[in-house]
């Protein structure tokens, strides 16, 4: 795995605690994740009027986009939203949640919350997973070694060291 120095903090760190940018050295951003959070909430607090203002300028100033945006509705944003950051259109994401019978492809529940599951290095989309196996897939960082130790451990092919 690769690594990189954060021109924050001057931590070494893996590539996978950095944002990703097309253009950046290595494809990501030059600050950590970390310090990129603890910079936009000192800058967030710091100039929250201004940014108050220039939004109700911005929204003044438009209201035809503010009215198109209120009107689109929830789901016409998560549609777009769907479309802008997977390339998923509506009828294919219905398409996939028709074959997989409104289902997790992990643990076969149905849920209102379905998340499209994409690998992170390709961008390929894999299929729809439920909000709890998404964020489980996210927290062993799509590792399939580390998955499959924590499937041996839950079946007790593993030893705990208290044994």
């Amino acid at each position: 795995m690769q690594h990189k120095i954060c021109s924050t903090c001057k931590t070494l760190l893996s590539l996978d605690n950095f944002h990703k940018e097309k253009h950046g050295f290595l494809g990501v951003r030059g600050r950590c994740k970390l310090c990129t959070k603890k910079s936009r909430g000192e800058y967030l607090s710091k100039n929250r009027l201004r940014i108050n203002e220039r939004s109700k300028a911005w929204r003044l100033k438009n209201p035809d986009k503010v009215k198109k945006y209120q009107s689109q509705g929830f789901l016409a944003r998560k549609f777009a939203a769907i479309k802008r950051n997977y390339g998923v259109s509506r009828d294919q994401y219905i398409d996939m949640l028709e074959k997989q019978d409104g289902r997790c492809i992990i643990c076969d529940t149905r849920s209102s919350k379905m998340c499209i599951d994409h690998c992170h290095n390709t961008g390929k989309v894999r299929g729809l997973l439920c909000d709890k196996c998404n964020r489980g897939l996210g927290f062993f960082k799509e590792n399939v070694e580390v998955l499959r130790r924590a499937a041996d451990f839950l079946e007790g092919k593993i030893a705990t060291k208290a044994e």
